[in-house]
């Protein structure tokens, strides 16, 4: 999971383990320990706006390097439309503030599929 908001690491860790995930968080891409294997991606997309997009595209682009074929997840403050979710090479969105067992049905989803 990556977020740069520390609670949200720390929130979504607790529960995510609950329910029997094994969670590596980072505040950014580059903060993931190299070699680390992950069956899903949740990437918040910091500073996603209306004239930061293309930004958050790059940052996504560098998670899709990184973890190529696995299922991304974005997490978000604002609203994803299917189009954006798409671009971004995202199989579900989560938007904040977060209900927590939509967090816990989302990642089992896109770990299923």
């Amino acid at each position: 999971m990556i977020d740069d908001d520390a609670s949200i690491l720390e929130i979504l860790r607790t529960v995510l383990e609950e329910a029997g995930f094994t969670v590596i968080t980072a505040a950014s891409i580059d903060q993931v320990p190299a070699g680390t294997r992950a069956d899903c991606v949740i990437a918040d997309l910091v500073g996603m706006g209306p004239y930061s997009r293309d930004a958050a595209i790059a940052s996504l682009r560098s998670v899709r390097a990184r973890f190529a074929g696995v299922p991304l997840i974005l997490a978000t403050a604002h609203r994803v439309a299917l189009a954006d979710r798409e671009a971004f090479g995202a199989v579900a969105a989560l938007n904040k503030p977060f209900d927590l067992d939509e967090v816990v049905r989302v990642t089992n989803a896109a770990i299923a599929r």
